[in-house]
């Protein structure tokens, strides 16, 4: 099962078209967008022919530039000139006991305490102590977030992998310091910090001011029907509420009610 999820091809759906063939790239990294389900349920209401696939970003664009792909779903960091439809955004957040003086730190820090061996927290706030790290498990449902943000580095086995939030959150204490994705309702006892100077929010986090942000969107080199209509699906309120289910901002355009599929 691992070896079939690995793999780059994912998923190829027949039914009978309506609106048209549509081939989309998933180069998000792993993001838990589940755009997978939502092309398994328009193949089923047999409105697309879709074909849909998991590359990486570089191999994905290239295949929209020689026209293999219709679409791409990826990191708007990779994204230059061609046309979007913004999708959905999520962050990786620093979380801290409000007993620790706390810091603001630069994204270059902040990788510097992810990826450097017994990091301390008096180079960046004059606490005398060792940096206590802990991060979902690279499994979880959001534990890919890191790699995500920072690429696929290795990680330092003294890192304290956790199976949930609620036990990074338990487990948080003055010298920890707990990398795991934006949670409106953590703990009073902890606070987040600030990453040059921007602290994350709802509105941060989707603008893309706060550095550590993820905005996914849709790419493409041609509007066609076919993509037009996987566009209004995705954007209906109940593909929306699946997004926030998810723990992701939605930045999906809205859509009239004579659009709605």
């Amino acid at each position: 099962m691992k070896k079939f999820l690995s793999s780059f091809l994912l998923c190829l759906i027949f039914c009978t078209a309506v609106a048209g063939e549509l081939a989309l790239a998933d180069a998000t990294g792993g993001a838990q967008l589940n755009m997978m389900q939502a092309a398994i349920e328009l193949s089923m209401e047999q409105k697309l022919d879709l074909f849909m696939r998991r590359l990486l970003p570089t191999a994905a664009l290239q295949e929209l530039e020689n026209g293999s792909v219709d679409a791409v779903i990826i990191d708007s960091r990779f994204v230059k000139d061609l046309p979007t439809v913004p999708l959905a955004a999520e962050a990786l957040v620093l979380y801290v006991s409000s007993a620790n003086p706390g810091a603001d730190l630069t994204a270059a820090q902040v990788q510097e305490i992810l990826f450097s061996h017994n990091p301390n927290w008096k180079k960046y706030n004059n606490l005398p102590m060792d940096i206590q790290r802990i991060m979902l498990k690279p499994l979880s449902s959001s534990g890919t977030l890191v790699q995500r943000v920072f690429g696929n580095k290795v990680l330092e086995d003294e890192i304290l992998k956790v199976e949930s939030m609620s036990a990074g959150f338990a487990l948080s204490n003055s010298s920890s310091i707990f990398f795991a994705r934006y949670y409106p309702r953590f703990p009073m006892e902890l606070k987040c910090l600030p990453v040059n100077g921007t602290h994350p929010t709802s509105t941060t986090i989707v603008s893309g001011k706060y550095p550590l942000s993820l905005r996914y969107v849709i790419v493409y080199r041609k509007k066609t029907p076919a993509l037009d209509t996987f566009i209004q699906f995705i954007s209906s309120e109940k593909q929306r509420r699946q997004l926030r289910d998810a723990g992701f901002f939605v930045m999906l355009p809205e859509i009239t009610r004579e659009e709605k599929p």
